[in-house]
């Protein structure tokens, strides 16, 4: 079974050829696949947009542009999965276009509304700009900077240039040439707002898609946004929303180091001027270190003197420690109840206490007979020792 064949050759939207006529049309095309031919001059932007994601969700469907085919019918074929071209046919991107209808008489309030709701549709068109530009770039692998430029040019393609930038896989021969700048064709693209066909007698290669720059490049702007090179028209270069987001970033950034440098310069004359006061008071510091030197030096003497001294305290300490030591045993062996009383004080009564009860000895060498006989047999005169006066008191305090 041949593949189907679906035509699009009229202004692209409600009132031509729609996203749900595609769609109707596409019904049961996946199997055998689909065979597509365009010459449209475009049309609307959001039904490009949707028929494009059709044929690309649709995987099997290949696109052979056969005349003149500009703008929206441009966004539609790259949803192919392959792009021909008649050998005879053109091409045209460009950027995208709003109907601004405003007319009359406006007032400073007015003329402010009016001002934003331009500079709200000028945003939305950048948007759609981006969106478009995406869509090139896959198919060429060209840069959003290259892609931006020939769309920002709004020239149409012959087949070879529109093949040599990527936006074609293959050019067609076809049967016959067709004129393409009939009556009827030059006022369609006019009423399209589009530029004028190329004349048949008019270089293939204009030098508007020239790869080769010769715009001054800036290596630190192109580092800064990741781009080989810029590209530039008799207008200027061109900068997207996201390049010149990147710029103001690295301005600001600019403008905080500066302020971090003036900072830092700040506290470095500090520091010098810090450094120069230290550095005059340094001969004095060194007067100042010597004499503290001498003073440990000193000290350092007196300590090695005190410790002697207490290391001499301490050897005779440990010499009395031991005689104390001696006199306590000596003290302990007298009695039991000595030896069991605690401090010195209770040993001292302990001693007292022997003491008062232990009987009287007489003085060797002071006895006389008379003494002798009056001695008992335990050898104790206890008569004379009971009659003495004091012995007398204690037996009243019992």
């Amino acid at each position: 079974m041949a593949k189907k064949v679906i035509r699009i050759d009229t202004y692209i939207g409600g009132w031509g050829y729609s996203k749900g006529l595609l769609r109707y049309d596409l019904e049961g095309t996946q199997d055998e696949g689909v065979v597509i031919e365009i010459s449209s001059l475009g049309g609307s932007l959001y039904d490009a947009l949707d028929m494009h994601n059709q044929l690309a969700q649709h995987g099997n469907a290949e696109v052979v542009i056969t005349g003149p085919s500009a703008s929206a019918a441009t966004i539609i074929a790259l949803g192919a999965k392959k792009v021909s071209i008649i050998e005879n046919a053109f091409w045209l991107i460009h950027k995208v276009m709003s109907v601004v209808d405003n007319w009359g008489q406006f007032n400073e309030e007015e003329l402010d509304k009016l001002i934003q709701d331009l500079q709200t549709l000028r945003t939305e068109n950048q948007k759609f700009d981006q969106v478009i530009a995406r869509i090139y770039q896959k198919k060429t692998g060209l840069t959003m900077d290259e892609i931006l430029n020939i769309m920002k040019k709004d020239t149409w393609m012959t087949a070879e240039e529109a093949k040599t930038l990527g936006f074609i896989d293959e050019i067609l021969e076809p049967d016959k040439k067709y004129n393409y700048r009939s009556d009827r064709f030059v006022a369609m693209v006019r009423g399209a707002d589009l530029p004028e066909l190329p004349a048949d007698d008019q270089p293939k290669n204009n030098g508007l898609f020239n790869k080769i720059n010769d715009m001054k490049q800036f290596d630190s702007l192109n580092r800064l946004l990741e781009v080989e090179e810029l590209h530039s028209s008799d207008e200027g270069s061109y900068l997207n929303i996201e390049q010149l987001n990147t710029i103001n970033a690295a301005l600001a950034n600019a403008e905080k180091q500066e302020g971090l440098n003036s900072q830092l310069k700040s506290e470095l004359q500090a520091a010098v001027t810090d450094r120069d006061a230290i550095k005059d008071l340094g001969q004095e510091n060194v007067e100042i270190i010597a004499r503290l030197n001498s003073e440990i030096e000193q000290q350092n003497t007196t300590m090695q003197s005190l410790n002697s001294g207490i290391a001499e305290l301490e050897r005779n300490y440990d010499a009395l420690n031991t005689i104390v030591n001696s006199i306590s045993a000596s003290v302990d062996s007298i009695d039991e109840s000595v030896a069991s009383a605690g401090t010195l004080p209770e040993k001292v009564a302990a001693i007292q206490l022997l003491l008062s009860k232990a009987p009287g000895a007489p003085i060797a060498g002071n006895l006389d007979d008379k003494d002798k006989q009056a001695k008992t047999k335990n050898g104790v005169d206890w008569a004379l020792i009971n009659a003495l006066p004091h012995n007398q008191e204690a037996d009243k305090i019992r």
